[in-house]
């Protein structure tokens, strides 16, 4: 589940930042080019960036997930570990640079 999860309208797993998170922050970087040196900076980091719709939509199904198959939890809490450390929104990304 923690490298393959899907769900039928769902995306939880991504390879690389979505190309809906990368217009959003070229946008944003195109009308704050002061910004850059900080998010080059952020970039080496190595996160997933996902638009805000799509990483809330995950976030809310990772708060709420609920399974009694204890084997199928335990996939699903290493997924958590790695969702929380690995995927950041665009919302995120723009608000630590702004800090």
């Amino acid at each position: 589940m923690a490298n393959h999860a899907q769900s039928e309208n769902l995306k939880l797993v991504y390879n690389q930042s979505s190309e809906e998170a990368k217009n959003e922050i070229r946008s944003f970087l195109y009308t704050n080019p002061n910004y850059l040196p900080t998010f080059k900076k952020l970039e080496k980091r190595n996160y997933i960036y996902l638009s805000s719709e799509q990483f809330n939509q995950i976030n809310d199904y990772v708060e709420n997930y609920k399974n009694n198959d204890s084997d199928k939890y335990a996939e699903f809490l290493e997924f958590k570990s790695t969702w929380f450390s690995r995927y950041k929104s665009t919302n995120q990304i723009i608000n630590e640079l702004k800090d």
